[in-house]
C-alpha cells in the first residue's frame, strides 16, 4: 500500500491564503517542512525509526521525491 502526498501550492495556512507560491515563499516552504516533519515523526511512531518489518512482515518508511 501507498499514500502520497503532493505539497502543492500556493497554501491556505493558518488563516492566510497566499497569492501564488511565490508568495511568501520561505513561510509556505517552512508550513511544508513542519508537516513532512510531524508525518514522519507519525510514521516513525507506527513502524521504528529503522523501518524493519514486524511479526507480520509490515514495513515501512518515507520517500521524498522531489
Amino acid at each position: 500500500m501507498r499514500t502520497m502526498f503532493n505539497m502543492g501550492g500556493p497554501l491556505d495556512y493558518n488563516g492566510t491564503r497566499f497569492l501564488s507560491i511565490k508568495d511568501r515563499k520561505e513561510i509556505q516552504n517552512d508550513a511544508a517542512e513542519a508537516f513532512i516533519n510531524r508525518t514522519k515523526t507519525a510514521i516513525e511512531e507506527i513502524v521504528g525509526k529503522d523501518g524493519a518489518s514486524d511479526e507480520t512482515g509490515f514495513s515501512g518508511g518515507m520517500v521524498n521525491i522531489m
